[in-house]
């Protein structure tokens, strides 16, 4: 009875750091919500808008792409990154202002540094 306590106790003591995470500290709060800040950044762009809407957030990435770039870097962090297909293609990019472009499919953020050429 008391080895079957005394396991039972013993289980406890190592299962319970896994259960209960450490708190965090103000400074990792300050982090993760400065992140979840930049991450509502990245997901507000929105099909439908225009590319004009796109560049308030977003640079173009570097690298070599189309006459219209596909892949965008957020502005307030470098490593955030987003692809985005628009409502012209080829030829049609000529024909279409720029900044009047409608965006059609936007992918889901993720983290790459910046290319640079």
């Amino acid at each position: 009875m008391k080895i079957g306590i005394i396991l039972i106790a013993g289980l406890l003591l190592i299962i319970a750091p896994r259960i209960y995470p450490p708190a965090q500290t103000a400074n990792d709060q300050a982090h993760q919500q400065w992140l979840e800040e930049r991450y509502k950044e990245a997901i507000s762009i929105k099909p439908g808008m225009s590319r004009a809407d796109l560049i308030k957030l977003f640079d173009e990435d570097g690298g070599v792409q189309m006459s219209v770039a596909t892949r965008y870097v957020l502005k307030s962090c470098r490593l955030i990154q987003i692809e985005v297909k628009f409502n012209a293609y080829g030829d049609d990019f000529r024909a279409i202002p720029a900044k009047d472009l409608k965006i059609m499919e936007v992918s889901r953020p993720f983290l790459q540094p910046m290319a640079l050429d």
